[in-house]
Formats: structure tokens, sequence, C-alpha cells
């Protein structure tokens, strides 16, 4: 390979990390604003006593727009991951997108799983009551109370949507730098979030001064 074949890789490649990390920014933002329109629609609902009128379902219309548009983000998210991948020879000039892993994979992070956990969410014109019988330990007997499918849906967004900030340690810890996936690449080192994790841990934890 020449000195300009390598220095077309090396921008193709500059070009695809800023990509990624402006795609990144687009899900969280995309999956925050989905969460706290939900979230606002719950509070709406309880101020109307229960009762789901036109503004929740407008709210849950904003929800599902926002979540459509996250899921397509995300795919496209994982196309250039894939493309990353190719460009670094992380991957087999054969691989796929399906072969790689990034589709469909139970041993790391995939678009078909993680696009399942973000689709859920409260559906527009639908609004369900649940009861639920609980015991009350000072009255000393079961009393019964409901909870809706918009309540739901919300508690699920706030946790399933909180993995795209766990998705955020590999930037945050400089694992996804150029220099370092170039290292583990070496290597043969998965930069996985938990290796994250360690990362982050070992960098802020205190180091010991010995005397000399």
């Amino acid at each position: 390979m020449s000195l300009v074949d390598k220095s077309i890789s090396v921008d193709s490649v500059r070009l695809l990390e800023s990509k990624l990390s402006r795609n990144f920014a687009i899900l969280l933002l995309l999956a925050s604003a989905g969460t706290a329109v939900q979230v606002a629609e719950c509070y709406w609902l309880w101020a109307q006593a229960g009762e789901s009128d036109a503004v929740c379902e407008v709210l849950k219309l904003v929800t599902t727009f926002l979540t459509l548009w996250l899921i397509f983000f995300l795919f496209l998210y994982y196309r250039r991951k894939f493309e990353q991948l190719k460009a670094t020879n992380a991957l087999l000039a054969q691989d796929t997108l399906t072969s790689s892993g990034l589709l469909v994979s139970t041993r790391q992070w995939s678009f078909l799983p993680e696009a399942l956990f973000y689709l859920v969410h409260a559906p527009p014109f639908v609004c369900l009551e649940i009861a639920v019988p609980y015991y009350d330990l000072r009255r000393g007997s079961t009393y019964t109370t409901t909870l809706n499918t918009d309540e739901l849906a919300a508690v699920f967004m706030v946790l399933s949507r909180s993995m795209l900030l766990i998705r955020c340690t590999p930037y945050l810890s400089g694992l996804s730098a150029r220099s370092n996936r170039a290292y583990a690449n070496l290597n043969h080192l998965n930069i996985t979030t938990w290796l994250s994790v360690r990362a982050d841990v070992s960098h802020s934890a205190p180091r010991s001064r010995h005397p000399g």
C-alpha cells in the first residue's frame, strides 16, 4: 500500500469516527427527549386524575415519532460501526453486517436486541389500567391500587434507555480513540463496556505515593 493510500485510509477512518461520535450524540438526545416527553405525559395524566385526554395522546404521538427516529439512527450507528471495523481491519474482508455480530448477537451489543428495548413505549390511543393488590402494614389489610400502561412504559423507558449512558463509557474512558483501538487490534483485545469501566476506575483511583 502506498503512502497516498494509507493517508486516504487514515482520513476515512477519522471521518467515520467523527460520524460515529455525532451519531451517538444524536442517539442520546433522541432517547432523552423521548423519555422526557413520556414522563411529562404521565405527570399530565396524573393531573387529570388518570383520565387520558387529547394532550396525553399528542405527547404519546411525539414519543412514538422520537422513538422511530431513535431506531433509525441506531441502525445507522451500527452500519457506520461496521464500516469502521472493516476500515481498521478488525473484521475479515468477507464479513457482512450479519456475520460480524453487529446485527444480532448474544455476546455483545447488537442492533436487534437493543432496538427491541428502545421500541417499548406507551402506544398512542391506548391506556389500560392494571389492578395490583398490596398489603398495608400499618392498617394490617390488603388493598388494591391501579397502574396504567403509560406509567409502566415510562418506567421501562427510563431503565432501558439508560443503557445508552453505559454505552458512553468507551468514549469517556478514551478507549474508542484511534490509537487505543489500534493497540487493541494489534494485541487482539476486545474493547468491551466492562473493559471501559475498569479503565475509568483505574484512571480515577488515587495512586499511592511511596517514599523514595
